[in-house]
């Protein structure tokens, strides 16, 4: 979708007039990408987003895609290594819940991200001339992120149980030629899009400078195994699971970069 000016500021800005601006952006253009609302704002501004854009198409007559890039924490805390496909439900938080200083709210979080989800994929059952993609990245890379967290994660002290966690990346290009080829193919529902699952140690002991020092200290359940500067943001990857991407591998997807391990170093 082209973002002109007026529908950058709609965007951010509560509705107003009925949310004129937002809707005429919305109905002017037939393929709509919803992207990177949960980092940028919160879970719940993620949710209000997806709404305002079916309430904008709800009696729409003119075929429309829509293609919202979610995020894999609508599985919820995993924290066992566990392999999470398309249809694996929220897995509840196991710690102490009850704790008066505990900051993030695993199960609501991925509740939320499902909802909005599920608004785009309920108006696309209700109304046959739209189509609704929703692709699941995990932590999303790029070199200012990659540094950001080299940066941040050397010369640390961390515990050895995040390090033999799980994580996976979503490098910013993946996303994009997945984007494309399930709008071009017309395949429509939910994709996992991420790389192969590698356990933390293995990963920043690659690319760490100056090498972080693993010890059998105390590991922070409030943000699990996030080696992370900002790990209460919504879209932090704080979770020990392994990523299961065989339905969009399925459809005859390529990688774009095959093997995202060996680009970073």
């Amino acid at each position: 979708m082209l973002l002109h000016e007026n529908f950058i500021q709609a965007l951010v800005q509560n509705e107003i007039n009925n949310d004129d601006i937002f809707r005429q952006a919305i109905l002017n253009n037939d393929i709509i990408f919803i992207a990177d609302t949960c980092s940028i704002f919160s879970v719940h501004t993620y949710v209000r987003t997806c709404q305002r854009v079916a309430n904008a198409l709800i009696n729409k007559t003119r075929p429309t895609k829509i293609c919202l890039i979610s995020s894999t924490n609508v599985y919820g805390c995993h924290t066992d290594g566990d392999v999470v496909n398309e249809n694996s439900p929220i897995s509840i938080c196991s710690h102490n819940i009850n704790n008066k200083n505990w900051k993030i709210n695993a199960y609501a979080n991925a509740l939320a991200l499902r909802n909005g989800e599920n608004i785009l994929l309920k108006l696309s059952e209700n109304n046959k001339f739209i189509k609704t993609t929703i692709l699941r990245p995990s932590g999303i890379w790029n070199k200012n992120i990659l540094n950001d967290m080299i940066t941040f994660a050397s010369n640390k002290h961390i515990s050895n149980i995040v390090g033999d966690s799980y994580m996976s990346l979503s490098h910013v290009k993946e996303i994009s030629k997945a984007s494309i080829w399930c709008l071009l193919n017309n395949y429509t529902g939910i994709y996992n899009i991420a790389s192969k699952s590698i356990k933390r140690k293995d990963f920043f002991d690659k690319v760490c400078k100056k090498k972080i020092i693993w010890t059998n200290e105390y590991i922070n359940y409030d943000y699990y195994y996030a080696i992370e500067k900002n790990p209460y943001l919504p879209n932090s990857q704080r979770y020990n699971m392994i990523i299961d991407c065989t339905k969009i591998l399925n459809t005859g997807y390529k990688y774009a970069i095959p093997s995202l391990w060996n680009e970073i170093k």
